[in-house]
Formats: C-alpha cells, structure tokens, sequence
C-alpha cells in the first residue's frame, strides 16, 4: 500500500467550486475509510472527528479524537499512536499499525483541510521494512523531529 493523496491536489482546478466540492466529497470520504479501517476509535467514525489532540493522562501521551457531540473518545488500540510534531492546532501525528506507518498532517488554516473531517491536510501510509518497527519509532521519513510518547525527542 502506497500512500495516499493529500485532499489538495495543484492539478485540478480549483476554480470550479462543484469540481472542487466532488473532489473534496470523495478525498474526504477515501481519508475516512482509511482511518477508520487502519486506526478506528474506540466508538464512533473519523468522519465525525472536529479535531484530534495529544494528551498526556498519566506518564505517556495519548491520542485523542474530539467528536462533533463533544466526547473525547481514544484510539481503539492506544498503542499505535507513536509520536508527534508540532503544536495544536497545526501538526503531524505518527501511527503504525497493520504494518503501515501512518503520518497525519492536521491544518486547519489548509483551505480545503479546513472543512475536512479532522482537519487533516493529508495522510501518508508507507509500509514498515521488516525489522526496521524500532527504527521506524526513531527516525522520521521526513527529517523532522518527532515526540515520542514518553517524551524524548525522535528522528
């Protein structure tokens, strides 16, 4: 599995405001199924999320999903949130699960992001090289520098 287009495309255009809502409609709804698939809540869909957050409850950080009825509802498997970058409301948030590593860039200011489920800009899935899962919790495809869930700095 490769990864997956960003809601944003610059070869469409964008000046056809039904073009741009289709193409949104069914970014928006290809991001959904894929988190909902890959990364599923506890209860409810990623295409009710409003904005999603780090929380630090006890010693480790956690991912959160704020719903568009107010709950805060985690991950149904907490352990495949890996890291952070950034700070709220503009950031990126690392996964792996189902052999995937998962990057999540959330912008709001995004122009299409911004009416997207969660706020996310665009999602990335590239496959984890067999024995590579604790590199992978060190080191970023991206050159930035991650927080891991303990607090130490990755990458």
């Amino acid at each position: 599995m490769n990864a997956i287009a960003p809601i944003t495309n610059s070869s469409t255009p964008m000046n056809n405001a039904r073009y741009r809502s289709e193409l949104f409609e069914t970014a928006a709804e290809r991001h959904t199924a894929f988190l909902d698939a890959a990364l599923p809540l506890r209860t409810g869909s990623h295409g009710d999320v409003v904005r999603y957050c780090v929380d630090i409850p006890m010693r480790f950080a956690e991912c959160f999903a704020i719903l568009k009825d107010g709950r805060k509802v985690p991950l149904a498997n907490k352990r495949s949130f890996i890291a952070w970058t950034g700070h709220a409301p503009r950031c990126e948030m690392l996964f792996e699960a189902h052999g995937l590593r998962i990057a999540a860039q959330i912008d709001p200011a995004d122009q299409v992001a911004s009416e997207a489920p969660g706020k996310i800009a665009s999602i990335d899935a590239q496959p984890i090289k067999r024995g590579a899962r604790l590199m992978a919790r060190r080191e970023s495809d991206c050159g930035r520098r991650f927080i891991a869930l303990d607090g130490a700095l990755l990458g």
